[in-house]
């Protein structure tokens, strides 16, 4: 098994386990939150209800009051109005006491009296006196009694006026005990709103969770399918790897065998410029700055000695059909080195186009030639040659 195979399935093992673990864990604190909801608001609930109780009977208690209060005042009224007409009864009393002491003390005694011409009953001063006295006395016990009775009325009125305030302490205390049970009404009402929000939130997290762990289980079974696919695929790889390492010994042994040409071609190409650079400063070439020249033929000889010369007649102008590529570029010398030579047919005064995307961009000629490759005279060139352009 190849070490990508192995990464793979280990990266594919760790990313199910991954998931199946998040799936367990999100259910299970779902589960909790739900279970820990639900106690939350059946105790929401019982409390509600409670509230509700204790604000009912607050609100009959205070009823209940409120009537009393009522009642209250309406003695409370009562016992002012018999207060005040004690009271009045008491000064008319007190005035009349007051008249009839004024008129004793105005009347003319008996002995003074002028005696009448008509018989009337004679009334002694004792018994006169006397009916005064009982009529004082009379009055001063209902003066006493009217005493008595309003000192009671004062009394009743002090415990009313306490009784009131008591009451209204009491109707104090339950108004506030009603805005309390208010409060919490609304702050349990508040939390059981938050709690269900928080509720329908929670749902929609698990909706979400179960559609990606949905995702999840098509993704690995997807992976799975990816896996027994890459399985099938490591299997042919490996066949392949095997065939590859035939061919690697195969083409190791034509790597030897092409390493030993290009030594060859290397060669060519160092002696090939050599001379070259030789004929070129014997004709005085030197100190072309990248411009293009046209220069007459040159005739490399054999032995490395190069004269200008006109072509021969049977090759001057003739273009081979050989194709080959330019491997080579110098500009200075205005020179190219070609991938073919004589065994492919090039000999010397041979010219050839060069190409490039289809398109003809110079031509050259043929100075020198080795066994693989070719020296060429750079005669016309309409843009710039370049290593890889056709040669044909």
């Amino acid at each position: 098994m190849s070490k990508v195979a192995r990464y793979i399935i280990v990266v594919l093992a760790a990313l199910f386990l991954g998931s199946l673990f998040l799936a367990l864990q999100s259910s299970s604190s779902k589960e909790v939150v739900l279970k820990q909801y639900q106690a939350k608001e059946a105790e929401l609930r019982k409390s509600a209800e409670s509230l509700s109780q204790q604000m009912n009977s607050a609100q009959a208690d205070k009823r209940r009051i409120q009537d009393r209060m009522d009642a209250l005042q309406k003695d409370f009224q009562r016992i002012t109005s018999e207060r005040d007409d004690w009271k009045n009864k008491y000064d008319a009393v007190v005035k009349d006491k007051e008249q009839l002491i004024t008129k004793l003390q105005e009347a003319p005694r008996p002995a003074e009296q002028p005696r009448e011409v008509t018989v009337q009953p004679v009334v002694t001063a004792d018994e006169y006196w006397a009916g005064v006295l009982k009529d004082k006395a009379a009055l001063e016990l209902q003066l006493k009694d009217l005493g008595a009775e309003l000192s009671n009325t004062k009394l009743q009125l002090e415990e009313v006026k306490k009784t009131k305030t008591d009451l209204e302490l009491e109707l104090s205390r339950l108004r506030q005990n009603q805005d309390d049970m208010e409060r919490k009404i609304k702050y349990s009402t508040d939390l059981a709103n938050s709690l269900s929000l928080e509720l329908a939130r929670d749902k929609n997290d698990k909706r979400f969770i179960a559609d990606k762990l949905a995702a999840i289980k098509e993704e690995n079974a997807t992976l799975r399918a990816q896996v027994k696919e890459l399985t099938t695929t490591k299997v042919s790889l490996h066949k392949s790897l095997q065939k590859l390492t035939q061919d690697k010994n195969t083409l190791e042994t034509q790597l030897a065998k092409t390493e030993e040409i290009i030594q060859d071609r290397v060669s060519d190409m160092v002696e090939i410029k050599r001379d070259l650079e030789s004929a070129t400063k014997e004709r005085g070439i030197a100190g072309i700055e990248g411009k293009t020249v046209q220069l007459p033929p040159i005739v490399v000889k054999a032995q490395g000695t190069a004269t200008r010369s006109e072509a021969p007649p049977a090759t001057a102008g003739t273009t081979s059909n050989k194709m080959a590529r330019v491997i080579s570029v110098n500009e200075p010398n205005n020179f190219v080195i070609i991938d073919a030579g004589e065994n492919a047919g090039i000999s010397i005064g041979d010219t050839f186009k060069v190409y490039r995307n289809s398109k003809e961009i110079a031509s050259i000629e043929v100075i020198q030639v080795r066994k693989d490759i070719a020296a060429a005279d750079i005669k016309q060139k309409i843009q710039n040659i370049q290593a890889g352009d056709l040669v044909k």
